[in-house]
């Protein structure tokens, strides 16, 4: 489906939302005839192609394990995710794992990898060892071609510094909902690009913390190294300490005296992440409205994380304050305004499922709630409460908006108008909510602003909903397609 991310980059993405997890098996046909290599997947072995395989670019290798790609004729078991409602006429189906082997995670929350101890097989399981902190201030500038991988819901990037189609570097521009304040944007596939960051030493590809962009600054350097990771704590202190997120600081805990009792470390390093949502537990369809996901890790000093021999929770000795930041395009992205309610829930492992949290004070206007506890859950989510909203009625919100023609038999103009620049979600569905195409941008002027939407041709014919999702309000109107 064709989708402009918050970076502003049309690509072929797919919401993780749409896919279904499966595991098949059957022979790999690899179609060589036309412009680009397919992979395609005969599931009975009777010559007829099943599916279309999705290993990622050409390039495109594991940062783990002894997966490879396989030969035409060659028998796979496949395990990944399903899309239906794939551009063509078959389904679409995107490796997680080839006969046993690890390909790639889908939800790896891979802007947190700020250190060689932080590997992917921690990114995919934090209860393992992956403390997130830059051990070096060192910058390098690397000048190159970027390669931007976009066979998922975020785009990833990458750096060929030598020409040759490949990467030499992968590139962390922090979380995919990240815009800086300047006058910088992300950059497009294929543009020579000057970078100057630091340099982590990982897995298949170095990684590089970016700073700067064509010298243009991407993050401030002093905030992200003073505030923008974990610390280690003595629990001898007679002192406060905070703990910020990396990329936002407006994430913390606030740890007062007297926090720390017999039972834990003297020495401990303590992290606030913030990670994917589908790289929690038990997420599914009801988690569907989710806003945030957030990670607490404490780490002993063989850096072996201790919330899971604690069942994923920390008892304290002492009240810590908490702080959690979302931002504009995470609303966005999620389709919940501003005005909506929320709810936080922390991951009780006994019970393995999520539970509300009382006593959480939730502020709009910053984006931001905090609330005190003795007890700090591994596992935080923000999402919609779905119990009661207070989501401005149609008729009465800032923005007038249409869709023309009215049935729409090949493109569908949609029109609307802001009373000020915002980011955008056009967003459409059938009647049982199942998503059709989703387009994002990061900021559309205030004003009148057009998009033309032409559908798949394979698309039935019906009723369809229109979304027009900024961070204050959601307009809804119902269109017929007519083929």
């Amino acid at each position: 489906m064709l989708c402009t991310t918050l970076s502003g980059i049309t690509q072929y993405l797919i919401n993780p939302d749409s896919l279904e997890d499966v595991t098949v098996s059957g022979t790999i046909y690899v179609d060589t005839s036309g412009s680009s290599i397919r992979y395609l997947l005969d599931e009975g072995s009777d010559g007829f192609m099943d599916y279309r395989v999705h290993f990622g670019p050409l390039w495109y290798q594991p940062a783990e394990g002894d997966a490879v790609r396989p030969q035409d004729g060659d028998e796979v078991i496949i395990a990944g995710g399903l899309n239906t409602d794939a551009l063509g006429n078959l389904p679409s189906l995107f490796v997680y794992e080839i006969n046993g082997e690890f390909w790639r995670d889908p939800y790896e929350s891979y802007w947190n990898q700020l250190n060689e101890d932080y590997t992917a097989v921690s990114l995919v399981y934090p209860e393992g060892s992956g403390i997130c902190i830059l051990d070096s201030l060192d910058q390098e500038l690397i000048a190159g071609f970027v390669l931007a991988d976009s066979s998922f819901h975020d785009i990833r990037y990458y750096l060929d510094t030598d020409s040759d189609g490949l990467p030499d570097y992968k590139l962390n521009f922090g979380p995919p909902w990240y815009v800086p304040s300047g006058n910088v944007s992300y950059p497009e596939d294929g543009d020579f690009v000057e970078i100057s960051g630091i340099i982590v030493h990982v897995s298949v590809y170095p990684v590089i913390v970016v700073i700067a962009l064509d010298g243009t600054v991407w993050r401030d350097l002093n905030g992200f190294m003073n505030y923008g990771q974990g610390r280690w704590m003595n629990g001898q202190s007679d002192g406060s300490e905070v703990v910020y997120s990396p990329f936002d600081t407006g994430n913390k805990i606030q740890f007062r005296p007297g926090w720390h009792h017999q039972g834990l470390p003297g020495s401990m390093y303590c992290q606030l992440l913030q990670t994917n949502l589908h790289g929690l537990p038990a997420w599914g369809p009801s988690n569907s409205k989710g806003l945030a996901a957030y990670n607490v890790g404490w780490f002993n000093q063989n850096r072996l994380n201790l919330m899971k021999q604690n069942q994923h929770r920390m008892h304290l000795n002492n009240l810590v304050r908490i702080r959690l930041h979302y931002t504009d395009g995470q609303l966005v992205r999620a389709g919940i305004q501003k005005q909506d309610r929320l709810r936080l829930n922390g991951w009780d492992e006994v019970a393995s499922r999520w539970v509300e949290l009382e006593g959480v004070q939730y502020d709009p206007s910053t984006n931001s709630l905090e609330f005190e506890t003795n007890v700090v859950f591994a596992y935080y989510l923000l999402v919609k409460d779905e119990s009661t909203t207070t989501t401005v009625e149609l008729q009465n919100a800032p923005m007038r908006y249409c869709i023309y023609p009215n049935p729409v038999r090949q493109v569908a103009n949609i029109r609307w108008e802001m009373e000020e620049s915002q980011p955008v979600v056009i967003r459409i569905t059938n009647l049982t909510g199942q998503r059709i195409h989703q387009q994002e941008f990061q900021l559309l002027p205030a004003g009148i602003n057009e998009f033309q939407y032409q559908p798949d041709a394979g698309l039935t014919n019906g009723i369809y909903i229109l979304e027009i999702i900024t961070p204050e309000d959601r307009m809804v109107m119902k269109w017929l397609w007519e083929h």
